[in-house]
């Protein structure tokens, strides 16, 4: 004899029925989605719509330092000349030192996207190891260029690396650069050195003077306060005040240095001017 189901038990039953065919129809979506994204990748890949592995190289920027052969240098400028299909690329030593030992200056190119031919490479040398590297005949096609830095002297030796990209470096027109230019261009970055350490000395010079207003401005306050306080509380606030007027007695004697500074610097500067009218006047 057949049982009747209860409303609920028939309403189960329904459910895990529907449930079951639910199940089967999402397993056939995901069986359909999965092999529509396979077809997908595979035309875009065919039709090579979808980029390469190649690592994206941007090009080194002005400013950036490195250290080689236990100098800190910093990459003054690169420029590619399309047309002429020509490189220079310029290295200042930011040692305000002059040195005198002699160094050993070479390069090399690596490029990326372009059949190997011979590059003509020169190298430039002006005042405390200013250099400039001038390349030609480069490939009339390719991506990225690699420059290899390498300078050796007696004592130390070091290489470095430097990058030129098409993606980010636009042409521009290329004068061949000579000694003489070079020299003057190694001269006019020794006094871009110190025209930056005049500024550096202005903004702690703005500094120190703010300091020194701010202190007496609290001395001020604190000597208001005097009369109405304990001999206790007195000893501490002279205490304050005294270690606050050490303070500025501390920030003039700074401000003396920087002034001292500031007239080394100048004088630097105008030899330095006299040095470039030399390269100039050749």
């Amino acid at each position: 004899m057949q049982i009747k189901k209860s409303k609920i038990d028939q309403l189960r039953d329904w459910w895990e029925v529907a449930s079951i065919r639910l199940r089967r129809s999402q397993s056939k979506i995901y069986i359909v989605w999965f092999l529509g994204i396979v077809v997908f990748y595979s035309v875009m890949i065919g039709a090579r719509f979808v980029t390469n592995n190649d690592p994206v190289f941007l090009s080194s920027k002005a400013g950036e330092q490195v250290v080689i052969a236990n100098n800190t240098y910093e990459l003054v400028e690169s420029k590619i000349d399309d047309n002429n299909r020509s490189l220079t690329l310029s290295l200042g030593n930011t040692d305000l030192g002059i040195s005198v030992e002699d160094y050993e200056v070479s390069a090399s190119f690596e490029y990326r996207n372009s059949s190997e031919i011979q590059t003509k490479i020169e190298t430039f040398t002006g005042d405390n190891n200013y250099m400039t590297i001038y390349a030609t005949d480069l490939p009339k096609q390719w991506d990225v260029i690699k420059v290899h830095v390498s300078i050796k002297s007696e004592t130390s030796e070091g290489d470095e690396v430097f990058y030129i990209s098409k993606q980010d470096k636009k042409s521009e027109v290329i004068t061949p650069p000579t000694e003489n230019s070079v020299g003057a261009a190694s001269v006019k970055y020794a006094i871009g050195l110190r025209q930056q350490l005049l500024d550096d000395l202005d903004k702690q010079e703005e500094t120190i003077h703010q300091n020194t207003e701010n202190n007496h401005e609290t001395i001020a306050r604190l000597t208001e306060q005097l009369s109405f306080q304990t001999e206790t509380q007195q000893t501490d606030t002279q205490a304050q005040i005294s270690n606050l007027e050490n303070q500025n007695t501390q920030n003039d004697n700074q401000l003396v240095q920087l002034d001292k500074d500031r007239i080394e610097y100048l004088n630097q500067i105008e030899k330095l001017k006299e040095r470039q009218k030399v390269f100039e006047n050749h």
